[in-house]
């Protein structure tokens, strides 16, 4: 994903318009946001470890982060395998 964000980088005018139809390019966008979502969720998780918070707590945050990695699993398992 990304060496394609960096392919895609370089690409103007009809190279570009092509390169989107690819599937590895609409993984860009979803790579993006599922790291900046787990980063979050990393840093929400740390602070509620370093506040002695709940345990119910922090495996909700634990859920949620297996929830964005699943998600874009699916969407890379669709985009290769399909």
């Amino acid at each position: 994903v990304a060496y394609a964000g960096q392919e895609a980088k370089a690409l103007k005018g009809r190279e570009l318009l092509n390169a989107r139809k690819d599937p590895a390019f609409s993984l860009i966008g979803a790579h993006k946001f599922a790291e900046k979502r787990l980063r979050e969720l990393r840093k929400m998780r740390k602070r509620l470890m370093n506040a002695d918070a709940s345990e119910e707590r922090i495996d909700l945050i634990d859920e949620r982060i297996r929830s964005v990695m699943a998600q874009f699993n699916k969407r890379y398992a669709k985009a290769v395998y399909d």
